[in-house]
């Protein structure tokens, strides 16, 4: 029988059978040992060695080095293995024979050849902060996808997840059960927020956690064009599609407004849409900054129904007092046009309308009980979308002290419709008197 005591044999050249047959026998055993180490050295680069007697031979050494080397050389040794063909199991072995020999170079460069190949978690972790400690967290994808493996496994350090931060990119739950880890590691994370701050809205994710990475981005000085696309996004929701969204988001646009940066119409309308429904909370200062907005906005003609909110804070532009407005939230690259005609009569007026902040809106003058009837018809492609006909009366009288000759007017026409002819003198009195003073200040050039 043969046995491991006939590898006693001094070795020559016309043995190589012999010696193939011996220690193919014990391979099969899992005998290792240094004589038999010895013996395939020899043999596997022998020229008559043929390529699947190498390939078994390469696979015990493998073995051999996995499981009972524990020389000092373990770099110059290894150089007999031929790597170029190894199946999944002997890679892995060639991967932990690396790393407990401290070859984490060598055993990153099997990985780079074969991949991860299911090894164990906590071998790849203890290359990954190896490598990492070498290189640092340079551009390698390699490198990533171990530090990728061991965070999945939960086998990770604060190293690991620096690399992660700087580098993975994945699906939205992947990012921020990195983005929570950091947190917990007190590794900085301003680079991960940004990807999943861009990547979040970008798929227009509904997920409450993105609030508190946001809230940190901003903490962690991002960038201010993602801040502001961030800030637009959640305007659109709250203006456009009344959706609730985080309030942090008012105090992020106020700075940007400050800051005079180009943001979205949408920003300041839903900024100000926002205050309109808390103006018993507005500071004196913060309503002057509210008053010089909406003064800008009115000028180029920019008016909404909801500034009428502020009337009992400011006396708002000329232009709003005397107005009704209609308004359509739409497509922002949609074509609407607005139909409409006033009291009984058939004739039918048509109008283009220009988007602000994802509305159309359009502006009516109406005197003291006219009324007006209305629909929007939106285009968008080759679909075309019809509004209910909509009705809007004036039924209420200005009262405060900046009305202007409209609202005298529409003072009068109330008066005569309750007949009330002592109030309807007074107030074509106090008409007749304004329209004076108004001429005599204002002449032409």
């Amino acid at each position: 029988m043969i046995n491991e005591s006939m590898l006693a044999y001094q070795y020559e050249e016309n043995d190589i059978e012999k010696y193939k047959n011996i220690i193919l026998y014990e391979q099969k055993k899992d005998i290792f040992n240094e004589e038999i180490y010895e013996a395939v050295r020899c043999i596997i680069n022998d020229a008559d060695c043929d390529k699947k007697c190498k390939k078994k031979l390469n696979s015990w050494l493998i073995k051999y080095f996995e499981k009972s080397y524990d020389k000092e050389n373990y770099l110059a040794d290894i150089q007999i293995i031929d790597t170029d063909d190894l199946d999944e199991n002997d890679a892995v072995r060639l991967i932990y024979a690396s790393v407990d020999n401290n070859a984490y170079s060598f055993a990153f460069s099997i990985i780079k050849q074969y991949g991860i190949c299911n090894a164990n978690s906590g071998k790849i972790s203890e290359l990954a902060r190896h490598i990492l400690g070498f290189a640092g967290t340079e551009d390698d994808d390699e490198l990533t996808q171990l530090c990728e493996y061991a965070f999945e496994n939960k086998k990770y350090n604060a190293d690991i997840l620096e690399n992660l931060e700087k580098r993975f990119n994945g699906t939205n739950e992947q990012m921020l059960d990195i983005w929570n880890a950091c947190k917990d590691y007190d590794v900085f994370t301003g680079d991960i927020e940004e990807r999943i701050v861009a990547q979040m809205l970008f798929t227009k994710s509904s997920d409450k956690r993105l609030t508190d990475v946001f809230d940190s981005y901003v903490k962690n000085g991002g960038h201010r064009t993602v801040i502001a696309a961030y800030a637009a996004y959640n305007a659109f929701m709250y203006f456009v599609k009344h959706r609730e969204v985080d309030i942090a988001v008012f105090d992020v646009i106020e700075e940007l407004i400050m800051e005079k940066r180009a943001i979205p119409d949408v920003c300041v309308l839903a900024y100000l849409k926002y205050y309109s429904l808390r103006t018993g909370e507005l500071t004196e200062s913060k309503s002057r900054f509210i008053y010089e907005i909406i003064k800008t906005l009115c000028a180029v003609d920019k008016c909404f129904e909801f500034y009428k909110n502020y009337s009992e804070v400011f006396a708002l532009p000329y232009n709003m007092t005397d107005r009704t407005f209609a308004e359509y939230a739409g497509n922002p690259d949609s074509r609407v046009e607005i139909h409409y005609w006033f009291g009984e009569s058939s004739n039918e007026y048509t109008e283009i309308l220009s988007s602000c902040g994802g509305y159309f809106v359009k502006g009516f003058t109406l005197f003291y009980s006219e009324s007006v009837r209305y629909y929007f018809v939106e285009e968008i492609g080759s679909e075309t979308r019809k509004s209910d006909i909509f009705h809007m009366q004036n039924n209420v009288i200005n009262k405060s002290e900046t009305a202007g000759r409209f609202d005298s007017i529409n003072k009068i026409l109330s008066a005569r419709q309750q007949h009330d002819p002592a109030e309807m003198k007074k107030c074509m009195y106090d008409y007749c008197v304004q329209d004076y003073v108004t001429q005599q200040i204002f002449k032409p050039m």
